[in-house]
């Protein structure tokens, strides 16, 4: 039966049993398909599960940049004349060598006699840039302009890119964060998801291919090697030390070999680059990744697997090589005491 003899309600109830590939495959050859799915009410189902993938709690830096921000605005360096009578050197160094106040966007510096100082020991003086200030290549002519420009995601990631930290394309970035929760909610749903249909189609293809073994680089492979290492230390360290009192011996051994197998370098790449691939579908670049502490989706994507360091931190070995291998989870429940 042709399209054209169905009621648009008729045309949306078929045409939402069908899965995407076959919904293009319709709308190249149905010009009543065409007309029928710039309703909203096509796309409504779709949208609501796509704008429902990801969560951002803007109380904690999973799934959101603004925690960041809070503490280190990103403001751009001092690029103004060179500073005389009497001299002065712009700290320019990060965190806290800039501010932002009503006057305009201010510098700590130092006097230039000064420089073989340790920084601790340097007279501090703020120099301040009036209002109007550049940042990202355009001017903002007040605090709150400036203020409200910081909070942009393509700010964050053009000063990362200037601190050399990598930057995402904006194609990258989840289009409700780049364009605001409200912002994204008052489009069509079509148009919803048709923007998050678009970031999740470029950003996956881009973690299925640094997940290739293949792509992986010298860097990648000496961070991977060098976590193998330390694995299989810990994991002789556990062996040895032990107490295996009422727990099965076959099953230790077993578990033993398993964790052999898993923390090989390609293993542990693998672990990770699928984690990662899972922290994206849940919660987008800006998330950590699951079980693998101090790591985030976008790290992934900017350093590749040479940038991990899970054991970084005073308390992230039970979560990371808990998730690397069962063996280290029973160590860490007290289950393998010492």
């Amino acid at each position: 039966m042709s399209f054209s003899l169905l009621s648009d309600d008729e045309c949306i109830r078929i045409l939402s049993h069908l899965e995407e590939p076959e919904l293009d495959l319709v709308a190249e050859v149905s010009k009543t398909c065409a007309r029928v799915a710039r309703c909203d009410a096509v796309w409504a189902s779709r949208a609501k599960d796509l704008c429902a993938r990801y969560t951002f709690d803007r109380r904690d830096f999973e799934g959101n940049f603004l925690y960041l921000l809070e503490q280190d605005p990103l403001l751009p360096a001092y690029d103004g004349p060179p500073l005389r009578m009497p001299y002065l050197t712009p700290e320019n160094s990060g965190q806290g060598d800039r501010k932002i106040d009503d006057m305009g966007l201010q510098h700590r510096c130092y006097p230039s006699a000064q420089r073989g100082r340790a920084p601790s020991e340097r007279e501090r003086v703020w120099v301040t840039t009036e209002f109007p200030v550049t940042c990202c290549g355009a001017r903002h002519a007040s605090r709150a302009a400036l203020e409200q420009h910081c909070l942009d995601m393509c700010h964050y990631e053009r000063m990362q890119s200037a601190r050399g930290n990598g930057r995402l394309p904006d194609s990258w970035i989840d289009p409700r964060l780049r364009l605001g929760q409200a912002a994204f909610t008052a489009l069509p749903k079509r148009e919803q998801y048709l923007r998050v249909h678009l970031y999740v189609a470029k950003v996956l293809p881009e973690i299925e291919v640094m997940s290739d073994p293949e792509n992986w680089d010298v860097l990648d492979k000496a961070n991977l090697e060098r976590l193998s290492r330390q694995g299989l230390a810990f994991l002789e360290e556990l062996i040895a030390g032990a107490n295996r009192d009422g727990f099965d011996e076959d099953l230790f051994d077993e578990l033993v070999a398993c964790c052999r197998a898993e923390l090989e370098p390609t293993a542990i790449g693998e672990h990770i680059c699928a984690a990662v691939a899972e922290g994206f579908r849940a919660a987008g670049v800006y998330s950590e990744v699951p079980n693998v502490p101090y790591f985030s989706v976008r790290d992934f994507l900017t350093s590749g697997l040479a940038g991990c360091d899970p054991d970084g931190g005073s308390s992230s070995g039970a979560q990371w090589w808990s998730g690397v291998s069962e063996i280290f989870e029973h160590h860490y429940e007290g289950e393998l005491s010492w």
